[in-house]
């Protein structure tokens, strides 16, 4: 696949091309109407389901009612009742996360500025691969040779003959130990592209009018943001990378497993004190 690669070097350059047109044209449409797609594909998640069941009541509505062995009418009825829920459903949560929508519109439209006024957080991405797999390559053979390490055991029984790889102690140690690490690494790249990210978003964000508008320093200034954030990581904060990857890896799963209490327990409190908050809190202006 790799070697054949070449044959269709110019339409993989028209692909790639037309991604990047494309992807530029998306960013522009979310940053004019993000508050109109989300509206829009809302709707439309309510309405389908809505249609549906609307079609399969007037498709049991031609039925006989009467026949209640009629599996042709009990699955009509079934899938009515079904898309009736899920649009409630639908409208029971957008309700309840109006707030939280209207929110996400606004870091749409203030990530696609944030990403028009400095190009270089596009390059992010691209740096958090490299380090993926610089890192991960390494211990992926490890562990793909120590699986490989096995001892091959045949065994026959009434159905045939059958293979069983089976490994010593200390090999199910190694694999453990190399898995536990591949993930760790993998959960620690995942924070330092957030940081930097959330590093390049917050000083662009932060930066006075006066030097947004007249700086002639701010332009070279952004797009060395991402070197910034990237140095700013590396010099002070991978001690708490690493720490806080170990800690989300170790205890994810007892965390998926007690949410539904933490919400349940700490819900109206939190409630509270936001509502609290946004009383106290002065009135700004969006992007000072």
């Amino acid at each position: 696949f790799i070697g054949s690669v070449h044959k269709a070097a110019g339409l993989n350059f028209i692909g790639a091309v037309s991604a990047c047109l494309v992807g530029l044209f998306y960013m522009y449409f979310l940053k004019a109407c993000a508050d109109l797609l989300i509206q829009a594909s809302l709707h439309v998640m309510i309405i389908v389901p809505l249609a549906l069941a609307v079609w399969n009541i007037v498709d049991l509505w031609q039925l006989d009612w009467a026949v209640v062995s009629n599996l042709q009418a009990r699955k009509h009825l079934f899938l009515a009742l079904l898309f009736f829920a899920v649009c409630g459903c639908v409208c029971c949560a957008s309700r309840r996360l109006s707030t939280g929508i209207k929110q996400a519109s606004g870091c749409i439209k203030a990530s696609c500025e944030c990403i028009f006024e400095v190009p270089s957080v596009l390059l992010e991405p691209f740096c958090s691969m490299i380090v993926k797999v610089a890192t991960c390559a390494p211990l992926l053979w490890c562990l793909v040779y120590l699986a490989a390490s096995g001892k091959m055991v045949l065994s026959t029984d009434d159905t045939g003959v059958h293979r069983n790889m089976t490994f010593t102690p200390e090999i199910w140690a190694y694999l453990l130990y190399v898995a536990f690490m591949l993930v760790w690494i993998l959960e620690s790249v995942h924070h330092y592209s957030q940081f930097v990210t959330s590093y390049v978003a917050q000083r662009w964000y932060f930066t006075p009018p006066e030097d947004f508008e007249t700086s002639r320093n701010y332009e070279n200034e952004t797009c060395c943001l991402l070197c910034d954030g990237v140095s700013s990581c590396l010099c002070f904060h991978m001690g708490s990378i690493f720490y806080s990857s170990f800690c989300k890896l170790v205890f994810r799963v007892p965390y998926w497993l007690t949410k539904p209490l933490q919400e349940c327990c700490f819900d109206g409190e939190v409630d509270a004190r936001s509502s609290a908050a946004k009383r106290k809190a002065p009135l700004v202006a969006p992007g000072i």
